[in-house]
């Protein structure tokens, strides 16, 4: 744009010169025209000899300056054909103007997220008619084309999985972002670092709350008096309030901290015993997919019940897990994030879990540790009913 404007300037000043240039020559032709009629009162003799003797000086003082005067023309001339064609070149590098968008970020996702992401998709384009939602793969874009989306965004930007959120708010692009399938700890820690950046972080936790969990185990077993969990360095902090929780409900807490790179089976037995309850915590770090499988296998083996927090708990081999529904996630979402993007003015939540919940038993671990007559809709019955009463025994 500013070589434009300089080829802009220069072509209105060689503009400007030729005019000049050509209010001189008329001057100069009237000044002659006026000095011959004032001769013409002479006599007829001086009057052919100076008209002979000016028709020459004229030409000869003339043809200067209408030379220099066409050259200016020239120039001017071809320095419009330049311009005109400098601002086609740039208005078809331009392309059409840009309209604004929502981008939603996301990491190559499974067959689960994948599912979720057809039903987002669906409740956006009902909640969000203007602007237009694009829908970005983070593994198939780079920095800088991260950073060219964000600037086409309105106000609001959205982040599907932690890898997403991550590379998104690396960019340090202003705008008020929403977060899914992000585990608290992560997005809690994003949400405190950009804090002191100006940067806003909401979102909806990946995991369901520890709460919901213990509701899910004493729907399980009704005379349960305690559950066991794990935690390592980077959430053991949040063992004082995992104890709380459970001591409204009645429930003692075997723990165990782990430190890097302990394998979570090992420890199994100094917290459980047969019939145990282990709430698996949404902490990437301690439980990665293969540790997982491990304790899957050793807690099979001790008679150990495993209750997740995540749909993909319950896949790999929880007995059963309490998680949102893709559908129930996707118009939470909707409505949560409407407000965000067409009122940017108003306080940014914090984030927070999901308000729905479902529950999945994974019925070849009920056999295998010989669990007979689950029956989903009642577990979720007595779910609901625990999740109602948590008022009267928060007060």
């Amino acid at each position: 744009m500013k070589p434009l404007l300089n080829n802009t300037i220069q072509v209105l000043v060689l503009g400007l010169a030729w005019l000049i240039g050509l209010i001189k020559d008329k001057s100069l032709l009237s000044d002659q025209k006026n000095q011959n009629h004032a001769m013409t009162n002479n006599s007829t003799r001086q009057i052919i000899n100076s008209n002979i003797h000016v028709d020459d000086g004229a030409q000869s003082r003339l043809a200067p300056q209408q030379s220099a005067s066409h050259l200016l023309f020239l120039l001017f001339f071809c320095s419009v054909l330049v311009l005109y064609s400098n601002y086609s070149v740039s208005a078809a590098l331009a392309g059409p103007p840009s309209t604004k968008i929502i981008p939603v970020f996301y990491q190559q996702p499974n067959d689960h997220t994948q599912t979720f992401i057809q039903a987002l998709k669906i409740q956006l384009d009902q909640k969000l008619a203007t602007p237009a939602l694009k829908f970005i793969d983070i593994t198939q874009s780079n920095t800088r084309q991260i950073e060219e989306w964000l600037n086409k965004s309105q106000h609001c930007a959205m982040t599907i999985g932690e890898i997403a959120t991550r590379k998104v708010l690396s960019i340090r692009k202003p705008l008020n972002y929403f977060s899914l399938l992000t585990s608290r700890s992560e997005l809690d820690k994003l949400n405190r670092i950009y804090a002191r950046l100006g940067i806003k972080v909401s979102g909806i936790y990946h995991e369901q709350p520890f709460e919901r969990q213990i509701f899910l185990s004493k729907a399980l077993n009704a005379n349960l008096r305690s559950v066991a969990i794990m935690v390592d360095q980077t959430d053991k902090f949040r063992l004082p309030d995992y104890q709380n929780t459970a001591k409204k409900y009645g429930l003692d807490v075997q723990f165990q901290i782990l430190e890097r790179h302990d394998p979570p089976e090992k420890f199994l037995d100094r917290i459980t015993r047969k019939g145990s309850f282990l709430l698996i915590s949404n902490n990437r770090h301690l439980y990665t997919e293969s540790q997982l499988v491990s304790l899957v296998l050793a807690a099979y083996y001790r008679g150990v019940n495993l209750i997740g927090s995540r749909f993909e708990d319950a896949k790999i081999g929880t007995l059963a897990s309490i998680f949102t529904a893709p559908t129930s996630l996707s118009i939470e979402v909707g409505n949560a994030f409407k407000p965000i993007c067409e009122s940017p003015e108003l306080p940014l939540p914090e984030p927070r879990y999901a308000n729905s919940f479902s529950i999945v038993v994974n019925k070849q671990i009920a056999e295998n540790m010989k669990i007979e007559n689950i029956d989903i809709n009642q577990l979720s019955q007595k779910v609901n009913q625990l999740e109602a009463n948590k008022a009267l025994v928060n007060e």
